[in-house]
């Protein structure tokens, strides 16, 4: 086992990130699809055929990047249950921008009704994702861990989980 030194400095080496297009393109789809099934569940909310939610969904992406890095840094010290229900809040306010935006991609009657899509489509992305297998977190977790392992000079090895 190596141990450092007290005192010794830290090094750190970022890893580019591996963009995967394929993996884009298939999360894009999910999304657009749980978009079209939250329309399609919530009276006053309307998505204009698949084209239309693959918009909206490109331009809640677009904002995703933006937005929640900043929310995690004002929710810090609030409890977990205030952190979603302002990332939920900020859905339904990028679900109403992608409606002022857009020349009838999505219409919505109300923020609130905005609030109820933002509501099912998350919860139906999260389905389609375990049932797709495209949720990564998983895989980025054991990326991780080996990395640090590796730099410590120890070996990790993925043992497979058994079902009992």
């Amino acid at each position: 086992m190596a141990t450092t030194a007290y005192r010794e400095p830290l090094s750190w080496h970022p890893e580019r990130p591996r963009f995967r297009p394929a993996r884009l393109v298939v999360a894009w789809i999910l999304a657009a699809l749980a978009l079209m099934a939250a329309a399609w569940i919530v009276p006053g909310a309307s998505v204009e055929g698949f084209w239309g939610a693959l918009v909206v969904s490109a331009i809640v992406a677009a904002l995703n990047a933006v937005l929640p890095p900043l929310l995690a840094a004002l929710r810090l010290p609030f409890t977990l249950i205030a952190g979603f229900l302002l990332v939920l809040f900020a859905d339904a306010a990028m679900l109403l921008a992608a409606d002022a935006i857009t020349d009838n991609a999505i219409h919505l009657d109300s923020f609130g009704i905005a609030l109820l899509v933002a509501l099912i489509a998350s919860a139906v992305s999260v389905v389609l994702e375990v049932v797709f297998g495209t949720n990564d977190d998983d895989a980025y977790t054991v990326r991780v861990v080996q990395r640090v392992a590796r730099r410590s000079g120890e070996s990790a090895r993925i043992q497979p989980v058994s079902s009992s």
